[in-house]
């Protein structure tokens, strides 16, 4: 009986069958783990695609979430929903990688989406993690695998500004805007206001208008027009209305500018800050008003000079200013006064 026993465990025929089936479950094991494994990895390059997509989006110019930061008047935490985050992130799994979406559709994904506003930038942060149920890997007990990942995006909050333009129109600013421009005021005035000398030869356009308000419509103001001589509010005039063009065009989100216009009176003989436009985003209205600007006026063209008070004219326009921000926001705006003038007091 032992002999017979002793020969069986002896006998090596079968050794190749019995170490096949004992190596069989762990090496079907290994080969479904490096499936597994290979499956989680595309998933999470897929992912991680896809996290990188949603924080860009979140922060993006039109995005909700930008939207809300810029009407933050301090920093902190911008608010956003869960459900909101998810929905961000799986739009952009869907749109990037549509076609592989049935793959990706048993995963069970958390995600966790942060945007928080500091010093002008609106920081978006997102962890996912999820759990991807596995096939071949079950044999050897694991029946699912956990992937995670983060992206991080940053959006720079543009400065909301408001300006005020403050131009002098004072009677210095009737001078001819270039040499040839005063050369033809010069001719056209060489008779004089009476045609006999008086105020001959005259480089500065007077407007004229008498103390009850009435035109002088002789005056050098009107003669300059006639002659197609530019003076130097002219120049400011067309310069400020075509500044809102680019304006509109530079503005990288509506209503990040607001744009006001000022002179510095429209008569000598009561010169105090005069409103042609209030701050305001309607740059076609500032446009349109700042064409109209004219000279100061004065009485007569022997009226006394010094109409530039420049202390007093920039505190006045300084009690326009109600608040002083950081640009930071729209709730929080930056007003910076801009004084357009030849120099002359």
């Amino acid at each position: 009986m032992l002999a017979k026993l002793r020969s069986i465990f002896s006998c090596t025929r079968g050794n190749f069958g019995v170490l096949t089936g004992l190596i069989m479950v762990p090496l079907i094991g290994s080969v479904g783990l490096a499936i597994d494994f290979g499956r989680a990895l595309e998933a999470k390059s897929y992912l991680d695609a896809a996290a990188d997509a949603a924080v860009l989006a979140a922060v993006s110019e039109k995005s909700a979430a930008v939207a809300k930061a810029m009407k933050m008047a301090e920093d902190g935490t911008v608010a956003i929903a869960d459900t909101e985050a998810k929905k961000i992130f799986k739009s952009q799994l869907s749109a990037r990688y549509g076609d592989n979406m049935e793959g990706l559709s048993s995963l069970l994904i958390d995600v966790k989406l942060e945007l928080v506003k500091s010093d002008g930038v609106v920081t978006s942060r997102l962890k996912y993690a999820a759990t991807l149920p596995t096939t071949f890997t079950r044999i050897l007990g694991n029946d699912e695998m956990a992937i995670s990942g983060q992206a991080t995006a940053a959006y720079l909050i543009p400065s909301f500004l408001d300006f005020y333009m403050l131009l002098d129109n004072t009677p210095s600013m009737g001078v001819g805007a270039t040499a040839d421009d005063v050369a033809k005021l010069e001719a056209a005035t060489k008779n004089g206001s009476d045609g006999k000398g008086k105020d001959a030869n005259c480089a500065f356009a007077c407007h004229i208008v008498s103390t009850s308000g009435v035109a002088d419509k002789n005056s050098y103001y009107y003669l300059a027009k006639e002659v197609g001589a530019t003076i130097r509010i002219d120049v400011v005039a067309e310069a400020v209305s075509a500044l809102m063009t680019t304006a509109q065009e530079t503005q990288t989100v509506s209503g990040q500018f607001k744009i006001g216009a000022y002179t510095f009176g429209q008569t000598s003989a009561d010169a105090q800050l005069y409103t042609v436009s209030e701050p305001t985003s309607n740059f076609t209205s500032v446009a349109k008003a700042t064409k109209m600007i004219e000279l100061m006026s004065v009485p007569s063209h022997s009226s006394p000079n010094g109409q530039t008070d420049y202390n007093e004219i920039l505190s006045k326009i300084g009690q326009k200013i109600k608040t002083v921000g950081d640009g930071s926001s729209s709730a929080d705006r930056q007003p910076i006064v801009f004084l357009v003038a030849d120099g002359v007091g």
